[in-house]
């Protein structure tokens, strides 16, 4: 019953603590005093004096009666014209109008609150003095602070959550300072459109500590009631435990009880069979001594097979080894046969391709007419390996000079395996040395540039010219 009780005045405090938190924020000087606005008043003979005003919405705002009264009094704000609308009947406040607008109208409260809550004076730089409301009446309300902290008549009297709930009269009829109460205010306001009122009811800071001190006792019962029932769960579950406990202990003695009876039934049922078990052990260990023994002679006997079986096959195998060997001899000698016929068939084909390429070569000599060289000049082809020497009478010859890496297909040979079979051809015409790729695989570049094939480019003195990868010097030597 008595947690019930505190469940319900903890979610009743709880309920009061939002209610009134939605009302409530933390003061701010810095954001007070963007309601509280600057107005300077010129009189008629030259002299100007500040005063502070307070803004209700973006073009209207409210300062003391006395503070913009005079013969031909003229008000600005930030150098821009304003206007008294309306002195109240009370006498204490004037209704201002600025037509430029852009002000940063204040949040009134909803209730001025009690005696001894905390206050701040805010002028519109800023500057704050904080003290308590000591006595509210309907017209003015009273201030612990004194007079001569407050510089400004017409400033902004905020609670601690920021609202507005009087505006501070310095030529009020009071010992100490005293501001014109929120009451008057509202009258004055009464049926201006676009005022900004607050909703809920601001909590002084007493209230405050009061109402922590009040939820701090409720959670402190809370954890009271917490621990109680937890140890109550606690003692529950111990009770249970040692109940189990004690149930199982009592299964665990009748269980020993029973083992121990049927142990004894056990060994006094069973001493004849274990004598007759004993018995008929002793002859089978007999027979198994016997099987053992008989065992271990068929062992002895299939050992001594099992080596003669043994040596006969080593006796074959040996046999066989040596005629594989004999057969692998004969292949040989038949391998090496075979490889020095081919070696013969190959070396005689060679030997006829060379004649034959040669007894052409005499025909083609021996056909054409004889030449007379045009060139005045040998050529010589000189690389870091190798180097040859081309005669002008070859040169002049109608199928010129073949150049290549094979015997049979090249006039020249130079032995490097990216060269083709014939690669590039020498030429004589009109006394001109031409050179002409024949399709060679690797390509011919002469001063950087590749021949295309079947293309004839002159040759001259000092060219640089590329066979595949090698690289040769061109040099024309005078005969």
């Amino acid at each position: 019953m008595k947690i019930r009780s505190i469940t319900a005045l903890s979610l009743l405090m709880f309920s009061l603590v939002s209610s009134l938190a939605a009302g409530y924020s933390d003061f701010s000087s810095k954001d007070a005093s963007k309601s509280i606005v600057l107005v300077k008043a010129a009189g008629i003979l030259g002299s100007t004096r500040d005063i502070d005003a307070i803004a209700l919405t973006p073009n209207l705002l409210l300062a003391t009666a006395k503070s913009v009264s005079g013969l031909s009094v003229k008000l600005t704000i930030s150098g821009k014209n304003a206007t008294v609308v309306d002195t109240f009947a009370s006498g204490q406040l004037a209704l201002l109008s600025f037509p430029t607008g852009g002000l940063t109208p204040a949040l009134l409260s909803k209730a001025t609150g009690k005696s001894k809550r905390n206050v701040h004076v805010v002028r519109h730089a800023g500057d704050t003095v904080s003290g308590t409301l000591v006595n509210i009446s309907t017209g003015l309300t009273d201030m612990s602070m004194s007079k001569t902290l407050l510089s400004l008549t017409g400033s902004g009297v905020f609670n601690n959550c920021g609202e507005l709930i009087g505006i501070y009269d310095q030529d009020a009829a009071a010992n100490g300072a005293a501001a014109i109460s929120l009451s008057l205010i509202k009258k004055a306001i009464d049926g201006v459109d676009g005022v900004l009122i607050s909703t809920t009811v601001c909590p002084s800071e007493i209230d405050k500590r009061v109402l922590d001190e009040e939820l701090r006792v409720i959670e402190r019962e809370k954890l009271k009631a917490g621990t109680i029932k937890k140890e109550t769960e606690a003692l529950a579950k111990q009770k249970a435990a040692e109940e189990a406990l004690r149930v199982s202990r009592e299964k665990v003695v009748q269980q020993e009880e029973a083992s121990k009876k049927a142990l004894a039934e056990a060994e006094k049922k069973s001493k004849k069979e274990l004598d007759e078990k004993q018995a008929a052990l002793d002859l089978a260990k007999e027979e198994a001594a016997e099987k053992e023994a008989l065992a271990e002679e068929a062992k002895i006997a299939k050992e001594a097979e099992n080596l003669a079986t043994e040596e006969a096959l080593r006796k074959v195998n040996k046999i066989k080894a040596a005629e594989q060997q004999k057969a692998e001899q004969e292949k040989l000698l038949l391998m090496g046969a075979i490889a020095l016929g081919l070696l013969l068939v190959i070396g005689i084909v060679m030997l006829l391709r060379r004649s034959k390429r040669q007894s052409e070569l005499a025909l083609d000599e021996a056909a054409e007419p004889e030449v007379i060289a045009l060139l005045s000049f040998d050529v010589l082809i000189r690389g870091d390996a190798v180097g040859i020497k081309v005669p002008a009478e070859l040169i002049a010859r109608t199928r010129g000079v073949v150049i290549g890496r094979s015997a049979a297909d090249s006039d020249f040979v130079i032995d490097s395996p990216e060269l083709s079979r014939s690669h590039v051809r020498l030429s004589e015409k009109d006394g001109i040395l031409y050179l002409e790729d024949l399709g060679s695989a690797n390509g011919t570049v002469l001063n950087g540039l590749k021949l295309k094939p079947a293309q004839l480019v002159a040759l001259h003195n000092g060219d640089e010219l590329e066979l595949a990868v090698s690289i040769f010097a061109v040099e024309f030597q005078e005969r």
